[in-house]
């Protein structure tokens, strides 16, 4: 566990490095269901010069008392990741989306993750660690729909939480849009909203819901 002023140093670092190479600069924080929550990086805004922009806390619906602590984060400027596909305490992404927006979190300080292809430690009933999972890619895709079924957002606005939000706040200038100059990853919807075709850079990289692109391993 960082200390406080561990996590300053690396903000510090983080944003010193996005100065000089004109990225975004931050400190992506993966929080936890310790009892302090969000605290240290509220503690260091108050005490320290360092921009609330250049923290990035994430999977922050892990709890309510993290994702109430969250909030007043974003009210102050900051921006906050949700994670997908969380289960026990956590609170479900469309309740979170609309929580923050009663809250009167700007739509755009709010971006979505879902761990996709990425570790997750296996637990007993006694919390031991017994193996290690892969977290599905496809949260993403279902969350983002049940914001829309749930009646939180339009179709239009929801995507912008994996699109447009995200590039945004990453300075990915090339990304999250529609437009002349920048890269051409589309994705094509059914009218029932299910996938249809996907494009990496102008490359087809699926067809009528099948993968025509494999990587090394998948074929």
């Amino acid at each position: 566990m960082p200390s406080t002023q561990a996590y300053a140093s690396l903000a510090a670092e983080a944003r010193i490095g996005g100065m000089l190479s004109g990225k975004a600069g931050v400190l992506h924080i993966h929080m936890g269901d310790g009892k302090r929550g969000l605290e240290p990086v509220l503690e260091i805004l108050e005490t320290t010069e360092l921009p609330i922009s250049v923290f990035r806390p994430t999977h922050v619906n892990r709890n309510p008392m993290l994702y109430k602590q969250t909030i007043q984060f974003a009210l102050q400027g900051g921006i906050i990741d949700l994670t997908c596909g969380m289960t026990g305490s956590a609170i479900p992404v469309p309740q979170a989306v609309k929580q923050a927006l009663d809250a009167g979190v700007p739509l755009e300080r709010l971006t979505l993750s879902s761990d996709g292809n990425g570790s997750m430690p296996k637990f007993n009933e006694n919390n031991e660690l017994i193996g290690l999972t892969a977290a599905a890619p496809r949260y993403l895709y279902e969350e983002m729909l049940s914001i829309v079924k749930a009646g939180v957002l339009p179709f239009d606005k929801a995507l912008q939480l994996i699109t447009c939000n995200v590039a945004d706040a990453l300075k990915l200038e090339d990304k999250g849009r529609i437009a002349v100059g920048k890269d051409a990853d589309l994705i094509v919807w059914n009218d029932d909203l299910t996938l249809n075709k996907v494009f990496a850079r102008g490359r087809l990289m699926v067809d009528e819901g099948q993968a025509v692109v494999k990587g090394t391993f998948e074929n």
